[in-house]
């Protein structure tokens, strides 16, 4: 499979130094949106999700930051024809920290802070109570597969020995939209939350890094990688990365090279890489490319390659 490389984010740039490359290349400066632009209320931990017909629905979060459930269950729907904000229904239960993922049929399935899930239809507006997971998940992630089902992995729990604190799950659950049912798929090798989850072009699910908790509620941060293969619903960790990181991005690049084919290549960049209690938080400059796997053709010709050579 090969192992990450790593380069950097160019933290050190200013804006003057990019504006010639945004000039030449013609592309609209970002600017401050009227009021009228702005979501009806604050919020930050929310979850945003394109929706199938190109609007982008906004989920619940907290209005200040404070511990407990949310302040509410809102959400709204953003416009970007219209360039405005319409409130849609309220979720059956708040939440936050949570996620919201596309399904085929256009609704959105919203899990986080509540054992319930929750689903979205745009067509009425409305959310509706689908069946409740074996945990309450928060800071997993969650990934809709090639057949419409939608794999939860992770997460932050909580455990009352040998002291009350949180801890890293390893718990999996699949939901299936057609009978609303939750399963047990496995577990990941390494229990992890703030990790990410990317669905590779062979249908496998790419989950990279995260925090893990101790048996004392300290936390640290994770270089271990593991691919999740829904053909046979189980979980083999894969290539550490060169820096263990949480909170940070993971994006499938679709490059194509004459060469060399490059699908499945994954950037992982920036994150924090603080080991709790002690640190407070180390932010991350520095970028990790996973390689694509080999094709077996070339993988074939390599090893033929590799081998010995003998006398005839």
């Amino acid at each position: 499979m090969g192992t990450y490389r790593k380069s950097k984010l160019g933290a050190g740039r200013s804006h003057s130094d990019l504006a010639p490359e945004w000039h030449s290349q013609r592309v609209p400066r970002l600017c401050s949106s009227p009021s009228f632009l702005h979501p009806s209320t604050n919020r930050w931990g929310a979850a945003a999700t394109l929706l199938s017909d190109g609007k982008v629905l906004i989920v619940d979060g907290w209005t200040t930051f404070r511990p407990g459930p949310p302040d509410y269950g809102s959400a709204e729907i953003y416009d970007p024809i219209e360039g405005g904000w319409t409130p849609t229904g309220g979720l059956v239960y708040g939440r936050s920290t949570g996620t919201a993922t596309l399904l085929m049929d256009g609704r959105v399935l919203a899990v986080g802070g509540w054992v319930e899930a929750q689903l979205y239809d745009p067509a009425t507006g409305s959310w509706t109570l689908t069946g409740s997971l074996g945990y309450v998940p928060m800071g997993h992630t969650a990934t809709r597969l090639n057949d419409g089902t939608v794999l939860v992995a992770g997460g932050l729990g909580y455990s009352s020995r040998p002291q009350p604190h949180t801890i890293a799950v390893s718990n999996v659950e699949l939901y299936d939209p057609t009978t609303r049912a939750w399963s047990l798929v496995g577990n990941l090798n390494v229990g992890r939350y703030g990790h990410t989850a990317t669905l590779l072009p062979d249908g496998k699910v790419l989950v990279v890094g995260g925090q893990h908790h101790d048996d004392t509620g300290a936390s640290v941060p994770l270089k271990s990688t593991e691919l999740y293969d829904p053909a046979t619903r189980t979980w083999l960790l894969a290539d550490d990365l060169g820096t263990g990181r949480a909170y940070h991005t993971e994006t499938l690049l679709r490059v194509r090279r004459r060469e060399l084919p490059t699908e499945g290549m994954v950037l992982v960049a920036g994150g924090d890489n603080a080991a709790r209690p002690s640190d407070d938080f180390n932010s991350l400059s520095s970028v990790e490319l996973r390689p694509p796997p080999i094709p077996p053709f070339l993988n074939r010709c390599l090893v033929a390659l590799e081998e010995p050579v003998g006398d005839n």
